[in-house]
């Protein structure tokens, strides 16, 4: 029992640091509206198939539909944009930038976005990341690949750190 009020205290300081620290919470805010950019720009492409061509042969309920595909669509876009640009419109958008420990190559970034195929599984790799992340600005998949989405400020001067 000990263990699990020692997670709960964690948990909670972890709370309250993202509740003082005001960079903490300008990057999460900028994360989210470089999501919601990217969201938008995906969901073009992915409402315009399913009208057009692949209503007749992707199975399942609609709404499920819309959100794989657009996932997938996402998951390229982001993998593609962050490996040769370092960031996708949405990051641009936000002054944000993907800021890497190791190489990168196709698939790190491709590995960071997977979990942009469905909302439940991006919602999970947050809170995950957010659990058990010893840096709350990371995902699990960001922490896997050791990333971090960084401020373009931030990006500059970060010793070992390179941007994507």
């Amino acid at each position: 029992m000990g263990s699990l009020s020692g997670r709960g205290e964690e948990i909670t300081s972890r709370l309250e640091r993202i509740l003082r620290d005001q960079h903490l919470q300008e990057n999460l805010l900028r994360r989210t509206l470089a999501y919601l950019v990217d969201f938008l720009i995906c969901s073009i492409p992915a409402w315009i198939i399913l009208e057009t061509v692949a209503s007749t042969w992707l199975i399942g309920y609609p709404v499920n539909r819309f959100f794989l595909l657009e996932g997938a669509i996402q998951v390229a876009y982001g993998s593609i944009l962050e490996y040769s640009r370092g960031a996708t419109l949405g990051k641009s958008f936000a002054r944000l930038r993907v800021a890497l420990f190791g190489e990168s190559d196709p698939s790190t970034h491709f590995a960071r976005n997977l979990s942009k195929l469905h909302p439940i599984l991006l919602l999970l790799d947050l809170v995950l990341g957010y659990l058990y992340s010893p840096d709350p600005r990371q995902k699990l998949t960001d922490k896997a690949v050791d990333a971090f989405v960084v401020v373009e400020k931030e990006a500059k001067g970060r010793g070992k750190v390179r941007e994507a």
